[in-house]
């Protein structure tokens, strides 16, 4: 195991896995349960456990087991080199540069020139996605159809295809935007999307957040070692206008990708790092940014869903019918979506043109502008 920007991992099946829960204590309980000691009077009885002696062994591995000194000291990295949150233990001229990997549950692709190879504990990955690199399978039907359905045309598709390809990476793309919107009523297939998203990511590379949760002194804590942040808290207006102001300050250091970040531990221990963190907000509306947050308002890549669905015609005459097996549908088919259309297009058009302002997402922004916010004039 490893102790890597303010967390334990171990290794596990070629994966390297987030000791969450109190897994490292009851571990380190349990083989030392298993120990015998000598007495001074030389009689062997059974190691006498506690948890101050457990607490103080994983004080102990946080500087034995640090990873960034670890690959330092063997030589892998220089003293200054900038490391990301996927890196090789050791490091070998042969190898490919770690940035440029993914690593699924069957394969490590380089998704800049397609290549895969074999998964390895020496490539270090806190982010390994839900999914299988598998060109031999068919074209994801229903994944296509419901991004046909919720956007008018392909270039919002493409647009939706880059952002999902961006969740995907373990790192930030140099001079990449870092911060997304899903605006769209209930019922409009958001919710369905982040739900197929959080599929594609598995349960350890997501979580859900609040703007309350990003200001409270622990509120970083959570999102170690995650790759992707869903805020879905964003009702109204008054939750932008109350939020505390460390959450605004924190979010654009995140959606940055270039700043380090002091995260304070429970115990009240610090770790100053950089988030390979991409936030995801979804409001069903577009809020009016205060001034004070005003400055990463052109960070925003914003997915307009306009269709709704429901079958309730008294509430919502013009709803379309929804399918209840939609989602169940695509989570069958997010290998072929992973493969096909993350990796061979998403990722494809992400590097080549990185991402466009859609004619919706000009509407958007005006939107903004058109709320009496003067501080957005200068992003036009």
């Amino acid at each position: 195991f490893f102790y890597f920007d303010g967390r334990f991992y171990y290794g596990y099946k070629k994966t390297w896995i987030p000791a969450k829960d109190g897994y490292l204590n009851s571990l380190i309980w349990y083989e030392l349960s298993k120990s015998w000691t000598k007495t001074s009077k030389d009689k062997i009885i059974p190691f006498p456990v506690t948890q101050t002696i457990v607490t103080n062994v994983i004080k102990a591995a946080i500087g034995i087991r640090d990873l960034r000194y670890i690959i330092i000291e063997n030589g892998s990295y220089e003293r200054n080199e900038e490391l990301g949150s996927i890196i090789w233990i050791n490091k070998r001229p042969s190898l490919p540069d770690a940035k440029d990997l993914l690593v699924c549950k069957n394969k490590i692709v380089n998704y800049r020139n397609l290549n895969v190879y074999d998964k390895t504990l020496n490539l270090f990955c806190i982010t390994t996605l839900n999914v299988n690199y598998d060109t031999s399978l068919d074209e994801p039907v229903r994944c296509d159809k419901f991004l046909k359905d919720n956007f008018e045309n392909q270039p919002q598709i493409n647009e939706v295809l880059k952002r999902d390809a961006y969740l995907c990476c373990p790192d930030y793309i140099p001079n990449t935007l870092a911060l997304f919107m899903m605006k769209g009523r209930t019922g409009s297939g958001k919710g369905t999307n982040i739900a197929f998203l959080r599929e594609i990511l598995g349960r350890d590379n997501h979580t859900e957040t609040s703007l309350f949760a990003l200001g409270d002194r622990f509120g970083l804590e959570p999102l170690l070692g995650v790759a992707v942040g869903f805020i879905s808290d964003i009702e109204d207006d008054s939750v932008m206008k109350n939020a505390q102001g460390l959450a605004f300050e924190r979010m654009k250091k995140i959606s940055s990708g270039i700043d380090y970040i002091e995260v304070r531990l429970v115990g009240g221990h610090f770790v100053s790092v950089k988030m390979p963190l991409k936030l995801v907000l979804a409001a069903p509306v577009m809020v009016r940014f205060s001034k004070s947050v005003g400055e990463f308002v052109r960070r925003l890549q914003i997915t307009d869903y306009k269709k709704q669905y429901s079958l309730d015609k008294d509430k919502c005459p013009n709803a379309l019918d929804p399918d209840e097996n939609c989602l169940r549908d695509m989570i069958a088919e997010k290998d072929a979506y992973f493969t096909h259309r993350i990796i061979k297009q998403g990722l494809k058009m992400l590097l080549t043109d990185g991402f466009k302002s859609t004619e919706e997402a000009k509407k958007n922004m005006q939107e903004i502008k058109d709320e009496g916010n003067p501080f957005i004039d200068m992003l036009f």
